[in-house]
């Protein structure tokens, strides 16, 4: 196997366009791209960085992709003629799937396109030259999804492809497993693991979280693992509602910090407008712990109203707030909900769905 990853230089649009922009963040960015290596190993996969000039996503997404493959053509190139591959595998739509497409079209190799999530819900919705767009696309040998329920809106959006499959995204069981909860104290800990950007939402989970009564809230305490734009909004949030000494912004976390912020938790939780199937909620999933979500995208796929989670109406606070008080007072079944994660959504059963979907095209 061969992993080539692409690299945009250039910040995301939430600091682009962030007033005041984040001028210090922005040149962290910078200096990262410029110091990534060329290079890196693995385990047994070797792993190649290539980079190239993106354009702002919400003028230029449709084209973006033929933009970098126009860019790293003689690199990709070189990385086809060089390892020979069977299938070429390209996750999002765009600009990894039309650079994928137009290089498996030019060196005849299969492609598949992994969709997922807004890829589907934000960019091919808002970008109104999506016609030509799909139909690079659909030069892939496959199409998957993450979620049925990605592959519903990406069907009503005019995006379909004569093979196309849904496979849920898969989640280590190995590593995230329910551990024992060493408390120092007696509160229950909810917990958020997620990118804060305003899709994600937060402020609904902090709203809701300030609108406990007074006898959930002083027994409880929010962590709030990740990083992003709306980190200084999301913490004046917090003052304004009177419940900073409740919560805990715990920053960008590790791999396995992640996995012990989950072991520790009693909660998970999911505030988002949009998604494709959040991999952090199969990861508390298999860890155990119940899911108080927003109904969005595949979330419903994963999470079972009232046996391993409750799922509420997008945006909605007053549902939002009666969920959270329930989930605090209820007792659930740690094992019955690992054992949704484990048979549904395992590494391994991603793995087996993926190499039948090779072997079709191959």
């Amino acid at each position: 196997m061969k992993a080539v990853c692409p690299l945009r230089t250039m910040p995301p649009e939430t600091l682009m366009f962030q007033i005041p922009p984040n001028i210090s963040k922005i040149k962290q960015l910078h200096k990262t791209w410029q110091n990534a290596p060329d290079n890196m190993q693995y385990e047994d996969i070797n792993i190649t960085y290539l980079k190239w000039r993106g354009l702002p996503k919400r003028l230029f997404w449709g084209v973006e992709g033929r933009v970098m493959y126009f860019q790293l053509y003689k690199s990709l190139a070189k990385i086809v003629e060089e390892f020979c591959p069977d299938v070429i595998h390209v996750p999002w739509l765009n600009p990894e799937g039309v650079a994928g497409c137009l290089l498996g079209e030019r060196y005849s190799i299969p492609c598949v396109v992994q969709a997922q999530g807004s890829d589907v819900n934000h960019y091919l919705r808002q970008y109104p030259g999506r016609k030509k767009f799909i139909r690079d696309i659909q030069k892939a040998t496959a199409l998957s999804f993450v979620s049925r329920a990605l592959e519903n809106s990406a069907t009503n959006l005019g995006l379909t492809h004569r093979n196309q499959k849904v496979i849920y995204n898969g989640v280590d069981i190995d590593t995230f497993r329910p551990g024992k909860k060493l408390r120092s104290n007696k509160l229950k800990t909810i917990v958020t693991i997620t990118k804060m950007n305003p899709v994600k939402n937060l402020g609904l989970l902090l709203s809701a979280f300030s609108r406990l009564p007074s006898d959930y809230q002083d027994n409880t305490e929010l962590i709030v693992v990740g990083d992003g734009p709306c980190r200084q909004e999301l913490e004046k949030l917090t003052r304004d509602l009177n419940i900073k000494s409740k919560v805990h912004f715990a920053g960008h976390a590790s791999h396995n910090n992640v996995v012990t912020y989950l072991q520790k938790a009693d909660i998970f939780c999911l505030s988002s407008l949009s998604e494709g199937l959040p991999v952090a909620v199969l990861e508390a999933m298999a860890c155990g712990l119940p899911v108080v979500a927003t109904n969005v995208g595949g979330v419903s796929e994963a999470v079972i109203e009232g046996s391993t989670g409750l799922l509420v109406e997008s945006d909605n606070l007053n549902e939002y707030t009666n969920a959270l008080q329930r989930a605090l007072s209820q007792r659930w079944d740690s094992a019955s909900i690992r054992e949704v994660a484990v048979s549904k959504f395992s590494w391994q059963r991603y793995v087996e769905n993926t190499m039948t979907l090779y072997r079709s095209i191959c």
